[in-house]
């Protein structure tokens, strides 16, 4: 086998911009690729030490994560943080829109919030309730001050 070889790549495109390259209004854009690139990091998938060296970062990687997590949810202004970006994401309330790309751009950002909240879940579910009473707390206290505040007017 010719370990020297390239393809070549044809990409059929209707004017515009394609990254750095610009092309006609109808056209083809031929790219050499070079096949013989080796991955930077020496990766070899058939290789059994590859695999579980990649496995073992990986779950390094993932344990580092969940550390990560504890550790904010650990803190009243991480729980508030979190919470914040729970709400911002839609997980609490319907995704629905008046059009179907707008709720599946809505249930996309609700099922990013959905995974942080899973993983609350799952690392310190007793934070979940603190957190959840917290922000309760403050929407009573932020409710109670705006009437205390209208009635003094």
């Amino acid at each position: 086998m010719d370990r020297n070889r390239s393809v070549c790549v044809v990409d059929i495109r209707r004017g515009g911009k394609d990254r750095n390259r610009w092309f006609a209004d109808v056209g083809l854009i031929f790219t050499a690729v070079n096949t013989n690139t080796p991955d930077p990091q020496g990766y070899d998938a058939g290789n059994r030490r590859h695999v579980e060296r990649r496995g073992k970062a990986r779950k390094q990687h993932e344990r580092q994560l969940a550390e990560a997590l504890k550790w904010l949810m650990g803190d009243a202004r991480g729980r508030m943080l979190m919470w914040e970006r729970l709400a911002e994401a839609g997980v609490f309330h319907s995704s629905m829109a008046p059009t179907p790309e707008g709720t599946a751009f809505r249930e996309g950002r609700r099922a990013m919030g959905l995974r942080d909240l899973v993983e609350i879940m799952r690392l310190c579910p007793e934070h979940y309730t603190r957190m959840a009473a917290e922000a309760q707390a403050r929407l009573s206290t932020t409710s109670s001050g705006e009437a205390n505040d209208e009635r003094d007017d």
